[in-house]
């Protein structure tokens, strides 16, 4: 059996087609159980995942926690494999999740990740983002054999692990962000592989305003600083402000060549809220005194 693992909160907009991409999925003698972790939604989302027969489970919105509410969905899991799927990512085709499963158990392999593309009224810059870090290639990350060029070692919005792999190394719930970043680096140092699985696709993106980017940026520079080695990366991946830095200047160049210069204003200002606050992410987290 599969389990999937969907942690929601007001997503009666996109839920429906997600379960709905789910049940397209053709496997070879897999069941396929659909567990949702709702935290409190004021709108249809469970109504939605209850009329497309998925298993809901709630939590009150003060009890949800990145990596404490998908230990939960893997607790009440039944598969040897779990899948932790965003409720804003839709899968693309009817082999997404088999593609995604394929390389589990093999080589030592006990986690795989899926391509992230952008949506069609994506920013160009947050489809830049998503090309690099997503790229079209496979590669398989390991201690002994790091993937060059691959910027994200794992990500939660589309990845599958083995239950053992989890019931080793369950996520860390004391951590705000970038939880599969961190797990990612403890079963990577216990000698285990991560599969990155470019044929298995979900469309999903955000198009961040400038505050929330600093917010987002600066939590992750934080978790980069105190929590998360250069093996698996800051939580999106880059190895550090620099790289955000040479992310920006292709993506407003990009911009320019293209004849757009409002949009390349724009380009510049969303990725220098990205790289100021993951500036002031580290910062925080190496110099900032603790409170007593």
């Amino acid at each position: 059996m599969i389990s999937v693992v969907i942690p929601t909160k007001n997503e009666a907009e996109r839920i429906g087609r997600c379960l709905e991409a789910i049940a397209r999925q053709e496997l070879d003698d897999h069941d396929v159980q659909v567990i949702v972790i709702d935290s409190g939604s004021e709108d249809d989302t469970v109504q939605i995942a209850e009329a497309h027969s998925a298993t809901v489970h709630r939590i009150t919105a003060e009890e949800f926690g990145h990596g404490r509410t998908r230990n939960l969905g893997a607790c009440l899991s039944n598969g040897e494999a779990i899948v932790f799927l965003n409720a804003d990512a839709e899968p693309v085709g009817e082999r997404w999740l088999s593609a995604l499963i394929t390389p589990l158990n093999k080589d030592r392999v006990v986690a795989t990740f899926s391509r992230q593309v952008a949506r069609p009224d994506a920013n160009p810059w947050e489809a830049s983002l998503l090309g690099h870090l997503y790229p079209a290639t496979p590669a398989t990350w390991s201690m002994a054999h790091p993937a060059k060029g691959l910027r994200v070692v794992f990500s939660t919005v589309a990845g599958a692990v083995t239950r053992q792999a989890w019931e080793r190394h369950p996520f860390d719930h004391t951590i705000d962000i970038a939880e599969d970043q961190q797990w990612a680096e403890e079963t990577l140092r216990s000698g285990y592989s991560i599969r990155y699985t470019p044929d298995s696709v979900v469309v999903h993106s955000h198009n961040y305003g400038l505050r929330n980017s600093w917010i987002r940026y600066r939590r992750l520079g934080r978790v980069r600083a105190t929590r998360v080695s250069t093996v698996a990366g800051p939580g999106v991946g880059l190895s550090s402000s620099l790289g955000l830095a040479r992310l920006a200047a292709s993506d407003v160049l990009g911009e320019l060549r293209r004849g757009h210069v409002m949009s390349s204003l724009h380009a510049g200002a969303a990725n220098g809220s990205r790289i100021l606050g993951y500036i002031a992410g580290i910062a925080e987290g190496r110099f900032r005194v603790p409170k007593k």
